[in-house]
Parts: C-alpha cells; sequence; structure tokens
C-alpha cells in the first residue's frame, strides 16, 4: 500500500513541478518579446557557461537564437555572450584586456 501511495505523491509533485517550470518558461519568453519591442540591439549573457563544453555551449547558443528568432526578433550572434563566475583557471590580463574591449565594442554599437 506504500508504493501506491508514494506513486500518487511523485505523480502530483511532478506535475506541480511542470506548472512551475511552464510559468516560468513563458515569463522569460514575454520579458524577451518586451525587450524586443523596444527595437534596440540587446545583448544576452548565458550564465554559468563553464558547466559546459565548448560543443555543448555552442549548441545551446545556436538553440537559444533560433528561439530568439521564433519570437519574432534578431539578437545578432556577436551580442551573446558566454560568461561564468571563475573557476580553475585564472583570467590573464590579456585577457580580461581582450574581454573588456570586446564590452566596449558591445556598448558603442548600443549607442
Amino acid at each position: 500500500m506504500a508504493h501506491h501511495l508514494s506513486a500518487k505523491k511523485r505523480i502530483r509533485q511532478s506535475e506541480q513541478r511542470k506548472l512551475h517550470n511552464r510559468y516560468y518558461a513563458r515569463s522569460a519568453r514575454n520579458a524577451v518579446k518586451n525587450l524586443l519591442a523596444f527595437d534596440k540591439p540587446i545583448v544576452l549573457v548565458l550564465n554559468k557557461a563553464d558547466r559546459y563544453n565548448d560543443d555543448e555551449r555552442a549548441l545551446l547558443l545556436q538553440s537559444l537564437l533560433q528561439r530568439i528568432d521564433q519570437l519574432g526578433g534578431e539578437i545578432r550572434r556577436d551580442h551573446v555572450v558566454a560568461v561564468s563566475a571563475g573557476g580553475a583557471s585564472p583570467i590573464s590580463f590579456d585577457e580580461l584586456c581582450e574581454v573588456t574591449q570586446l564590452s566596449f565594442d558591445i556598448i558603442d554599437q548600443i549607442n
């Protein structure tokens, strides 16, 4: 009898999670639609990029751009940035200068 009750509970919880996730996905889509309505360039940031290898990151970014296109917007590939808070490998001064220059270039293009 206990297995039967736990199965019902698991089904009920998974339905609740599904509804919760659907709401947040819809709110994210609505937020992107509202930003696209301004008809200004958007910089999209993919956080925690160090969790993915290069192939996964490229696939994720490609999928993200396709979804933006489906929403009726257009984001240039160089306006999508993958970032991470740090990690095992320290950043060199040259890499820091390059990232800073890219950020300034994107800001200049937006203005």
